[in-house]
């Protein structure tokens, strides 16, 4: 029952995801990771409470989705927070916690052994995140997408002091224009917006999308990318006890530090040689390693821990 047990808690992240870019674009980036945050803290509180398993599996999902529900905000909060210059270096240094959390994770799992206890332990950084939530500041581009202009004004002014930085234009004029321009790229021109339905304008901003020739292919290529990535990312984390019997906490402990190791190499390369050619380079190597790994007999184990972490390495910096 252990892979079902996995399984759900996966499928509760493809809906979280989705449930949580609404709830984020809905009700605002602080307000879907509060939601995600104490509704997971009840559901793992029903896993470890409520002895009927049939329950426990249900929950299982719930939780899945309230992980990832909180996440896709949360990242979205940071990264539209971000100075567009460090936006993309921020974006694959966010990988980092993850890593550190892995190598974590290990140490926790090696010490205690019960499972409620292990969930309980794994489950507790969301006492951190949701205080933290209530004091971070609202997304001022959501703020200005939503209409509240007086609110992403108050915010991005205290930016401004906290930086001690110097506008070449009053902050006020430089707000309206950003609301303009947002307007204009969420609704297209101004007088289109009261006359259609929410459906209507959902499909007319997908269509602007697919009705472009690169937007089509990015679309299409996106998602094959990411399904490649994810089977071999998590190829080498959930089955590490299957590379040899010897110990599978070292095993994930390793992966964390060569996951970090892989961020922190590949993220100025990046600024200089772009994703494309990391994402290719990454992949094509690490599968080769993993590949290469199936050859070498059991009683060299070592060498299978060598490939699979270099494999592990370079999946792990084209994943960022």
């Amino acid at each position: 029952m252990r892979p079902i047990f996995q399984t759900l808690f996966t499928l509760g992240g493809i809906v979280g995801g989705t449930v949580g870019g609404y709830v984020g674009d809905r009700w605002g980036r602080g307000r879907a990771v509060q939601i995600g945050c104490t509704v997971n803290i009840l559901v793992v509180a029903g896993i470890i409470l409520i002895p009927l398993y049939p329950i426990v599996l249900i929950l299982r999902l719930v939780a899945g989705c309230t992980v990832m529900g909180m996440l896709v905000p949360a990242w979205s909060l940071v990264l539209e927070s971000t100075p567009a210059r460090l936006r993309s270096r921020v974006g694959m240094l966010l990988g980092l916690p993850f890593s550190a959390s892995t190598i974590s994770m290990a140490a926790l799992g090696y010490f205690i052994r019960a499972w409620k206890y292990l969930l309980l332990a794994c489950t507790s950084p969301i006492l951190i995140l949701l205080p933290l939530s209530f004091i971070a500041d609202e997304s001022p581009r959501w703020l200005l997408q939503r209409g509240r202009i007086d609110d992403a004004t108050r915010i991005l002014r205290k930016a401004v002091k906290l930086h001690d930085a110097h506008l070449p234009v009053p902050l006020t004029i430089t707000v309206e224009k950003l609301a303009q321009a947002i307007n204009r790229e969420s609704h297209g021109p101004v007088g289109e917006v009261s006359a259609l339905t929410p459906i209507v304008e959902a499909l007319r901003q997908v269509w602007s999308y697919l009705r472009s020739p690169a937007m089509r292919i990015i679309i299409l290529v996106t998602p094959i990318i990411w399904f490649l990535q994810s089977c071999l990312y998590l190829g080498v984390v959930i089955n590490a006890n299957n590379f040899t019997s010897t110990d599978p906490f070292l095993y994930l402990a390793l992966s964390g530090i060569m996951e970090g190791s892989a961020i922190l190499a590949l993220t100025p390369l990046t600024t200089r040689i772009g994703r494309r050619v990391i994402v290719w380079a990454g992949l094509t190597l690490g599968g080769f390693f993993l590949l290469l790994e199936l050859l070498v007999p059991i009683s060299y184990y070592w060498a299978k821990w060598v490939l699979v972490m270099m494999g592990f390495l370079l999946v792990a910096g084209s994943y960022q």
